[in-house]
């Protein structure tokens, strides 16, 4: 009888260790080098745009500082006192002042809709008088920043100058992302050829 349990439980034995899975070494693939080539040109591309940028001369920044100075005039101008904006918030006023004058002679003239037109002119005259007030804000805000686009333009050549601190910081950081980039392809390389720090096993010498 121990004969036979013996022999069972080592049966038994050799039947789970062939059943255990088996895991196996992953094993890197060319498509991993190709992602990381991929991704260091986008690093490299976006350097070079930086590195451009900070490589501009002096009369070059100040045209793209022009640029924006006059894209700014434009669209302030649109919304001064006499602006297109402010003249469609014209417009749309005057015609809503109209449309109240009549939603409250019909609320006189229908006893049965008085009170529920009653309630709609108060809430017409409400959003009325918000929409004088916030042309009155949007133009006293234009005003404003129109004095400093000013300000700014008068020193233009001075803040040209220090935009270049800001190019050169975004150079620094895009070129630190082509170092990672570098080091990251390196890495897939190993993959081949190491694992863990140590050779793979079909690096390893023979024993014997």
């Amino acid at each position: 009888m121990k004969l036979a349990t013996i022999t069972v439980i080592s049966i038994l034995g050799m039947m789970s260790a062939h059943s255990a899975p088996v895991e196996s070494k992953k094993v890197p693939t060319i498509g991993n080098v190709d992602k990381r080539i991929g991704e260091l040109r986008t690093s490299i591309e976006k350097t070079k745009t930086s590195l451009a940028k900070a490589s501009q001369t002096s009369q070059e920044q100040l045209a793209s500082f022009d640029t924006a100075i006059a894209a700014a005039n434009g669209i302030l101008a649109e919304l001064a006192e006499d602006g297109a904006l402010a003249k469609e918030v014209d417009k749309a006023t005057a015609a809503c002042e109209e449309k109240l004058k009549k939603l409250e002679e019909a609320a006189r003239s229908n006893p049965k809709l008085e009170a529920t037109l009653k309630r709609g002119s108060l809430t017409m005259r409400a959003e009325l008088d918000t929409l004088y007030s916030k042309k009155t804000e949007m133009v006293k805000t234009q005003f404003d920043v129109m004095k400093k686009l000013k300000e700014f333009e008068q020193s233009k050549e001075a803040f040209a100058l220090l935009s270049s601190i800001g190019e050169l910081q975004e150079a620094n950081a895009q070129l630190a992302d082509v170092i990672k980039g570098i080091t990251a392809l390196g890495s897939s390389l190993d993959d081949f050829v190491l694992e863990k720090g140590k050779p793979n096993d079909e690096a390893k010498p023979s024993k014997n």
